[in-house]
């Protein structure tokens, strides 16, 4: 199955949505709130509609689940099944209002379920990843030409990043079980991202709390780079479920230093 030219839609998509957000990052902007702890702001809606409506264009067949794009409709995409993306136009947006750049853009298309491309731009920090599972990951840094990303076992203190808003006690264990000390990050996608560029070797998020939108694109670029992804019972993670939430968290690691993590899970009361 050649996925070229969704990758390159993909890349498209994701550095339109990063060009947009910039600018809205760049000025004083609003903020609203979605629910309880959950702000929303001008540049998540306006790059969800403009990626949206950029994925409907290129593939008009295809289903489209964004996060600003509603329950029900996003509910309707995952039934459909098949070929279905996932976007999300600002992930970390409580980094985003804070101001302290780490905060990404996501594109990623599930196939029947499976993670098979994506692409995550990071304006502030000025990089852009991206891979699929038949062509490998790729990461450009401003504007740069791009380089192969391959995962690597760690050879000494094992390098963690961890949820900066959700905090969690087992994420400690597992940093002493292995051998590891935790980097507080924000956004999914840019912990997953620093793993694939061997600037970390592990991430552990143990509970729900994210939705399919933040895991796709970085799940698949993962992937792509050689890692072991899985939810924190070591099961694998679908792209199929109408609740939309990843109700068992998500790991991503190297091969070996995975299944120790999830050991350590498996451990904790």
């Amino acid at each position: 199955m050649n996925l070229d030219r969704e990758l390159t839609v993909a890349r498209e998509s994701a550095e339109l949505g990063a060009t947009l957000i910039a600018d809205i990052y760049a000025r004083d902007f609003s903020v609203d709130w979605k629910g309880v702890d959950d702000p929303v702001t001008t540049a998540d809606r306006e790059a969800n509609a403009a990626i949206v409506a950029l994925l409907r264009e290129r593939f008009p067949l295809d289903s489209v689940c964004a996060e600003e794009s509603g329950a029900d409709d996003n509910r309707a995409a995952i039934a459909k099944g098949g070929r279905v993306w996932f976007v999300d136009p600002v992930d970390g947006t409580k980094e985003f209002i804070a101001k302290n750049g780490e905060f990404c853009v996501m594109v990623g298309l599930a196939i029947d379920g499976e993670p098979v491309l994506g692409c995550v731009v990071a304006p502030a920090w000025q990089r852009a990843i991206w891979g699929s599972v038949e062509r490998g990951a790729f990461e450009s840094r401003e504007g740069g030409p791009a380089r192969p990303l391959r995962v690597r076992e760690p050879e000494g203190s094992v390098r963690m990043v961890s949820s900066r808003s959700r905090p969690d006690p087992r994420v400690q264990r597992v940093a002493e079980a292995v051998g590891g000390h935790a980097r507080p990050c924000g956004s999914v996608g840019l912990k997953v991202a620093l793993v694939a560029a061997c600037e970390a070797d592990l991430y552990v998020l143990p509970s729900g709390g994210a939705k399919l939108w933040d895991a796709c694109a970085p799940h698949a670029i993962a992937l792509s780079a050689g890692a072991t992804v899985s939810d924190a019972r070591g099961e694998r993670i679908r792209y199929a479920d109408a609740d939309l939430v990843l109700d068992h968290g998500i790991v991503v690691a190297t091969p070996s230093l995975h299944a120790r993590a999830i050991d350590a899970l498996r451990s904790c009361p």
